[in-house]
């Protein structure tokens, strides 16, 4: 069946509007990361770092400069202040520290990262965690 030029170019314009739209509701941001840390299940050496976030998969891609990246599921979170830098927070468990946030700047909004199961392991074994702040920076 063949598609008339009307179907064509509404087919066409919905698709640039679903991708217009996913790009508008993705962040990206990079940190400076002085330790390692671990992400997932995967232990990251200190570095400069990029995450880009999505809203709508609601997966945030970790990626090492030069390096390939990974997908991390995380959920929205809010925070009850408006700063303007984001942040990236850790849990740091003895020597150990677990990527657990994102703040976005200017917003109240960020997203966290499912616990996993080394980090709940480690949890139960330490108890007590402190929490540590990297500063983000734009694009």
């Amino acid at each position: 069946m063949k598609l008339s030029s009307p179907w064509m170019t509404a087919l066409r314009l919905g698709a640039m509007a679903l991708l217009l739209g996913a790009a508008a509701q993705a962040q990206t941001v990079r940190a400076t990361i002085p330790f390692d840390f671990v992400a997932g299940d995967k232990v990251m050496p200190a570095g400069e770092y990029k995450l880009a976030m999505s809203m709508r998969t609601g997966l945030i891609e970790l990626t090492s400069i030069g390096q390939d990246g990974m997908y991390l599921p995380a959920h929205g979170c809010s925070f009850g202040t408006v700063e303007n830098t984001g942040a990236l927070l850790f849990h740091r468990y003895g020597d150990t520290y677990f990527l657990k946030r994102v703040k976005t700047a200017a917003t109240k909004e960020g997203y966290e990262f499912f616990p996993t199961r080394r980090e709940r392991d480690t949890a139960r074994r330490n108890g007590v965690f402190e929490v540590a702040m990297v500063t983000t920076y734009g694009k």
